[in-house]
């Protein structure tokens, strides 16, 4: 009886739908109802009930029952259990942010109002940081210089902000500390890292290195991953010059006349700044060796155009205004950036005013208006 019911509600609210969608009506209304879950709760958990909580929209949605209609692609009907008698809200699934952030459909109540309900899955610290592999081999040569770099696989986390991974440190492996770590994050948000030399290497005193490095997240307690680093002391009379290279290999140096060149394209807007170190070495039975800090900055060509957002101000956004407009009334807001500015995203908000007399539909319904945004470069 009950799935009759059910059907028979269905039904009633589908027709109901199609007679509202015959009246093809020009103005309708729309109540925003936002709910928010941490991901990892058991399945069956509530997040809520459309329509009891407050919503964004001023006014109070209709009551139940409703018509689900789930937003195309956000897995509404496989993740989600909702009561359309009742409009409680449930999971079918343990949730996962990683997976999936953000849920949509719209409830459509007998009014024919449509109620748009937007669910946000809330991060956890459910997921660890982790190396791409368990080992990584690197060789120095035995005279390295002090603070010398050697980048290193950086540690990935899933999750965002502070539950995403916050430092290194070597574990055990370190002797005579003759290693340190550093790290620097960009701005894809991963947590770069680095090898350094921290003092003098002897091969004849320790020919090998097995470093445990461990990677930790922000939470409490933080989790971790690890990963073994195998070093090799080289003897100096095996090598030839060093060159220090970049994550990006974008630079390449001739080993016998020093010149340095660029492998790839540069851009400024990514990275203004690229620092290099170059290990001169002589050809003596003791070789002796310089070392050289390379700085190169990138400069700034006029290769963005500026981007325009135009936002009106109507109610609903729309680019419209009421014939009975007065003259210096607000009409749309234009926001435009270049990256090419001296900031790194310059806003440049300019405000249209209605500047003509009073507004007569019937003499004219459209109005077409055009502003110049003047090059900079």
């Amino acid at each position: 009886m009950a799935s009759i019911g059910r059907w028979r509600l269905n039904l009633l609210l589908r027709i109901t739908l199609a007679l509202l969608l015959s009246r093809c009506r020009t103005v309708s209304t729309e109540y925003l109802q936002e709910f928010e879950i941490s991901e990892g709760l058991g399945v069956g958990t509530t997040i809520g009930y459309i329509g009891h909580s407050r919503p964004v929209s001023p006014k109070p949605p209709p009551p139940p029952p409703y018509l689900i209609v789930p937003v195309p692609g956000s897995a509404v009907d496989s993740d989600l259990q909702i009561d359309q008698s009742t409009g409680e809200i449930r999971s079918s699934i343990v949730l996962d942010r990683e997976e999936r952030s953000y849920y949509s459909f719209v409830a459509i109540p007998l009014s024919g109002e449509n109620i748009r309900v937007e669910i946000k899955v809330r991060d956890e610290n459910d997921n660890a940081p982790k190396f791409p592999t368990p080992f990584m081999t690197i060789e120095f040569p035995e005279n390295t210089p002090r603070d010398m770099k050697r980048t290193l696989n950086p540690a990935k986390d899933r999750d965002l902000g502070i539950f995403n991974t916050q430092r290194y440190e070597i574990v055990s492996g370190n002797t005579n500390n003759a290693f340190r770590l550093s790290s620097h994050r960009e701005r894809d948000d991963v947590l770069y890292l680095d090898l350094q030399i921290n003092g003098f290497l002897d091969r004849e005193t320790t020919p090998f290195y097995s470093l445990l490095i461990e990677a930790y997240d922000g939470g409490t307690p933080p989790l971790k991953g690890s990963m073994t680093v195998n070093i090799t002391i080289q003897d100096v009379n095996d090598n030839q010059p060093i060159f220090n290279q970049s994550r990006e290999n974008k630079f390449s140096i001739d080993p016998k006349m020093g010149v340095i060149s660029v492998n790839k394209p540069l851009d400024f807007e990514s990275k203004d700044v690229h620092e290099l170190v170059v290990v001169a070495r002589d050809s003596g039975v003791q070789p002796l060796e310089t070392t050289a800090f390379v700085s190169i900055r990138v400069t700034d060509v006029n290769d963005n155009q500026p981007t325009i957002n135009l936002i009106f101000l109507s109610e609903d956004a729309s680019p419209k205004i009421s014939e009975d407009a007065r003259p210096g009334e607000f009409v749309a807001r234009i926001s435009v950036n270049d990256p090419d500015s001296k900031e790194e995203y310059a806003n440049v908000n300019v405000t249209s005013k209605v500047v003509m007399d009073t507004l007569i539909n019937h003499s004219r319904q459209y109005h077409l208006l055009s502003h110049r945004i003047p090059p900079t470069g």
